[in-house]
């Protein structure tokens, strides 16, 4: 576990992540959102391409991070391989220091 800015989180390729909804300071760079198909990606696959974003934004952290996994519906389903998809959701900021 890492803080930054009196926030708990932890880190993944250079960016901060936290469930917290802000960081005092931070500038805000806007909301980011992935979908990565495959059951058998993880939460790591999630955060290094969350991570790719924030930084091509030019943040270094990402706030009010939201995850899961999740069943595809039917149509998006039929004749595929996997049947799920993980998802990823926060804001991009950029923290000072």
């Amino acid at each position: 576990m890492t803080t930054r800015g009196g926030v708990a989180g932890n880190e993944v390729d250079g960016v901060f992540f936290t469930e917290a909804p802000s960081i005092p300071g931070a500038e805000d760079l806007g909301e980011l959102k992935v979908k990565i198909n495959g059951q058998n990606k993880d939460l790591r696959a999630v955060k290094a391409e969350l991570a790719r974003r924030v930084k091509s934004k030019g943040g270094n952290g990402l706030v009010a991070f939201t995850y899961g996994q999740r069943g595809n519906a039917w149509w998006q389903s039929f004749g595929a391989v996997d049947a799920e998809h993980w998802y990823g959701n926060g804001r991009a900021v950029r923290i000072a220091g």
